[in-house]
Order: structure tokens, then sequence, then C-alpha cells
């Protein structure tokens, strides 16, 4: 009978490699959102995790596909914050949370993407469970939103995420100047 001889130093060179890939994964920062075990649906009926953003600079928000007073100022800003990114050849992902779980589905927010020509693969439109939705606004500070039947009263906030998922930087009624996002240190970029 043959026996296979171990090598220990294939074994310890294969392990090392294995820890060094999961140590560049890294762990996430405590306050990261990515944190959140929240799950998402988007507009072509994909399920979607926050935590799949990791690596990259989002601007994140909340809205709801038929609101027409606060959510056409907040787009308005995005687009202010999308032009100000590739204005400055960085890369930037934007998704939107619907406050409205039950009306707005993947249909709805697909006819809100060509309504308002959301064209390229940086916009994500997502949808999900009254939980996750009330979970989602509270941690961003938008948790006084109301739902009176036809219409969701809310506030307008925009949180800048670094890398890790971390909130850097935040637009609201009373700082909405696009060019504060890039005041002070700037979340980190990844090289992909």
């Amino acid at each position: 009978m043959h026996m296979k001889r171990h090598r220990p130093g294939l074994a310890l060179a294969a392990f090392a490699l294995l820890a060094a890939s999961a140590g560049a994964s890294g762990e996430l920062p405590s306050g990261s959102l990515y944190l959140e075990p929240l799950r998402w649906t988007d507009d072509s009926g994909a399920a979607v995790e926050l935590a799949g953003f990791r690596g990259q600079t989002v601007a994140l928000t909340m809205f709801y596909t038929e609101c027409s007073s606060a959510c056409p100022i907040t787009l308005a800003k995005l687009r202010e914050i999308e032009k100000a990114f590739a204005e400055r050849g960085r890369d930037l992902q934007i998704v939107l949370v619907s406050y409205d779980s039950r009306r707005d589905t993947a249909r709805r927010l697909a006819r809100f993407r060509r309504r308002e020509t959301l064209l390229g693969e940086r916009w994500h439109l997502l949808s999900g469970s009254q939980p996750s939705v009330e979970r989602l606004a509270r941690v961003l500070g938008l948790g006084s939103y109301v739902d009176v039947g036809e219409h969701i009263v809310h506030s307008f906030r925009i949180v800048l995420l670094d890398e890790d998922g971390v909130v850097r930087k935040t637009l609201d009624a009373k700082h909405d100047k696009v060019a504060s996002l890039f005041d002070g240190p700037a979340p980190a970029a990844r090289s992909r």
C-alpha cells in the first residue's frame, strides 16, 4: 500500500493564502450600514443587499415613486451629486430605497426609472418589507416619516457612504450644498 506524504510547506502556504484572502475582505467597522441584515428587491426584481455595494462610494436616500413634494427635490440633488462626482472623475453609486413597501413594486420602480430617465448602472431603485424600510429610515435619521395613505410625509436627507458603508457626509434641508461632500477627508476610493 502506497501512502501519500503530506508536505507541511504546501499545506502551510495554502493556509496562508486562505487567511490572506479572508483578511483582504476585512471586518466591517462599527456603524457600517452593511452590517444591517436588510434585504431589498430592485426594479428588475433581483434580490439586493446593501453590503453588495462594499468597496464603492454610495449616495443613499429614501423616496417613493408617487411623491410630489420632497422627492423631486431629492432627485434633483442626486443628479447634481452625480454630475459633481463625474466632474471630479470619481465613481459613485446612487441608491434610492422606497418608503412605500406596499405599492412600490419592481414594476412600479422600473416605470419610475424610465419616467425619470435614471439611466446607467449607477442608479439603483430598491423596495423592501415594511420592517426593513422602518429600520433603514431610523438608521438614516429619517424615522419620523408618516404614511397617511396616498401620501408619505418625510424629510429630505442624502447620506454619502464610504467603501465600508459608513456615513461620511450628509445633505439635508439645513446643509444642502453638494460641494460640502468634497470638503475635508473624502471617502477612500478602492481600485478594482
